[in-house]
């Protein structure tokens, strides 16, 4: 369930993977302080549903290496982690901590990567 990869720069990204292996990658960034086992709260209904739930650690959670403080290093690692995976296109979940407005992305993709961020707000969720 928790694994660990090695990224470029040689630090220690730790996650977990939830869900059907096979299905739809979503990954799923964990609030504060919590860790990617929050995952485990729907990783039933991400295996019934055929989701690959991938719950990142934030940097300095965990076995995750720290780095320093701000979101820039999370968003560029889950594109990296979705590289090193496979996973190709995913869609990115968590809960809502406070903000309304999204999480930074990475300022640019390494070339080939299809990851990509979907955001939405509680307002537009109500239907």
């Amino acid at each position: 369930m928790f694994r660990t990869v090695t990224l470029r720069d040689g630090r220690t990204l730790e996650y977990a993977d939830f869900g059907d292996p096979s299905g739809r990658p979503v990954l799923y960034f964990h609030g504060t302080p919590a860790t990617a086992g929050q995952g485990a709260v729907v990783a039933e209904a991400a295996g019934t549903h055929g989701i690959r739930l991938v719950a990142l650690i934030r940097p300095g959670c965990g076995a995750s290496t720290a780095t320093p403080p701000g979101l820039t290093s999370v968003a560029a690692d889950a594109v990296e982690l979705a590289d090193l995976l496979g996973l190709g296109e995913v869609v990115a979940m968590g809960p809502q901590v406070g903000r309304r407005t999204p999480s930074p992305s990475p300022p640019s993709r390494p070339t080939g990567s299809r990851a990509s961020r979907s955001s939405a707000s509680r307002g537009a969720m109500r239907r």
